[in-house]
């Protein structure tokens, strides 16, 4: 049987490497077809929820097609390795959770669910964090013999990680899909200081997340899926 999964894991591997698309919902095509004007040769990405590069991936196809290279973070172990492994070297890697400014602990309890893994650090989010209910959403998708687990992971802010990556202060595009804790990760940056062309989040509640990014210059460019959005800014080289 391990030999099977093993097999299976190469195989799935073989199918992600013969194409640059991984997005789910399209949206790697999406962009590339209804907003060329996000992709250029050679663009710098943020990827908050990486998992392991190539799932579910809207910053592969950058890679793959665009020479893009960036910044890639993921907190589970497992998938962080994984991540490694299956992306550029050109990329800097961290695993972590991204918090907000004033977060208290050095580390952040998380609940291991593969593309589902769900970070609690506060109120502040908009998935039902109730851990029954994660597990039992998550368990059907889970690859394997992966099972849930609890686990912890460094707490940093996005704004430390772009400064030790040394970042530009012109980001070309911001993706994030981090189950619920979009505005967390948003509320540790510094917006004056790091500004982002173009930001694809995953948000359950856009009004709010629209009125957030509002009052950093940001506008609402597209709704690519039922909870998957496009924004913009204007920024000068």
């Amino acid at each position: 049987m391990a030999n099977w999964y093993r097999h299976l894991g190469l195989r799935r591997r073989a199918r992600r490497w013969l194409s640059a698309y991984a997005s789910l919902n399209d949206l790697d095509r999406l962009i590339e077809r209804d907003h060329p004007h996000v992709l250029r040769r050679g663009m710098y990405y943020v990827e908050a929820g990486a998992n392991d590069g190539l799932t579910q991936s809207n910053t592969y196809f950058l890679e793959r097609k665009f020479a893009g290279h960036g910044v890639l973070v993921e907190p589970a172990p497992q998938r962080f390795a994984e991540l490694v492994r299956n992306r550029s070297k050109k990329n800097r890697f961290f695993r972590c959770a991204l918090v907000p400014f004033g977060y208290p602990d050095k580390e952040v309890p998380m609940l291991y669910a593969d593309l589902m893994s769900v970070a609690f650090i506060n109120s502040e989010t908009d998935l039902n964090k109730d851990r029954d209910a994660i597990i039992s959403s998550a368990t059907p998708h889970l690859r394997g013999r992966d099972t849930p687990f609890d686990f912890t992971a460094p707490a940093r802010t996005l704004n430390d990680v772009l400064a030790e990556a040394g970042a530009p202060k012109i980001v070309d595009l911001l993706s994030l899909d981090v189950e619920g804790n979009e505005l967390n990760v948003l509320s540790g940056v510094d917006h004056a200081h790091y500004r982002f062309r173009h930001i694809l989040v995953e948000a359950r509640d856009e009004p709010r997340m629209s009125q957030f990014l509002a009052a950093h210059g940001y506008r609402l460019v597209a709704r690519l899926s039922h909870h998957d959005y496009l924004y913009g800014c204007d920024v000068v080289d």
